[in-house]
């Protein structure tokens, strides 16, 4: 997406997340940073970019697809970070949940940037002149805690212009849960969810499996989900030889004919 004062850029990354927001003035944004080896790291270094402000690194999530290049990213641009954004979404303990928080804190240790939790209600930019805002709508303290499945926890970042829902990060959300936390507010544009397999969109194996009454209810519930979110264009950055079922060819073609432009 490209405006006369703003460019988002949403990332090819194979089986992962990587978005980036260009503000006005040449600062960056960045949602999700993508897997290890992500081309993200080298365009960093290119040209300008090798100075440019990182005013914030947000993680929807703790997963390997959305935070692998972070350990780079930290011992590149430390110095150039504002705020680190992320959540406990796994016991403290977890290698996965572990492995991203060393990386966040070596720099934080170093007084480089700070780190803050991704919760309902924090603002993370916002431009009054331009009545642009960059919040976060998912999940509220007690959503974290309880959930039962780190992708239940994901973050869902939106981006407005007055009060216009302009474009949303819903991670690894559930499709149902991310037309729930979005309802009376549908996105212009939207990142996945779950590179086009949200984990409630059941596969054709699974729908076999589903009793009668299930299986109908269940792709009832999908029509009305995606009929809520109703995204006008549909970014979906997936693995080509990944063995979870990514994308589901039916989420695609629900999403397809709520009129939305899948890519």
């Amino acid at each position: 997406m490209t405006g006369a004062d703003l460019e988002v850029d949403f990332w090819d990354v194979g089986q992962g997340d990587c978005s980036v927001i260009k503000l006005p003035g040449g600062r960056l944004i960045l949602i999700d940073v993508g897997p290890r080896g992500c081309p993200l790291i080298e365009w960093l270094r290119e040209g300008s970019r090798r100075s440019a402000a990182i005013e914030a690194v947000i993680l929807t999530h703790n997963d390997a697809d959305h935070t692998g290049s972070l350990p780079v990213l930290i011992q590149e641009c430390r110095n150039r970070i504002g705020t680190l954004w992320m959540l406990q979404d796994r016991p403290k303990a977890d290698p996965i949940f572990q492995k991203t928080f060393r990386a966040a804190l070596e720099g934080e240790r170093e007084g480089c940037y700070r780190i803050e939790t991704a919760t309902r209600g924090q603002i993370l930019w916002s431009d009054r002149a331009r009545d642009y805002t960059l919040r976060i709508v998912h999940p509220s303290f007690t959503q974290n805690i309880l959930a039962a499945d780190p992708n239940d926890t994901s973050a869902v970042i939106v981006l407005e212009q007055g009060g216009r829902n302009l474009i949303t990060w819903p991670g690894d959300l559930q499709l149902r849960t991310a037309a729930a936390v979005l309802i009376g507010q549908p996105p212009t544009m939207m990142m996945g969810p779950h590179h086009g397999g949200p984990s409630d969109y059941p596969t054709k194996a699974t729908r076999k499996r589903m009793t009668e009454t299930e299986r109908p209810r269940r792709m009832q519930e999908m029509r009305d989900a995606a009929a809520a979110l109703k995204p006008e264009w549909n970014f979906v950055s997936v693995g080509s030889r990944n063995s979870y079922h990514h994308p589901r060819p039916g989420f695609l073609r629900l999403m397809a004919s709520q009129g939305a432009r899948v890519i």
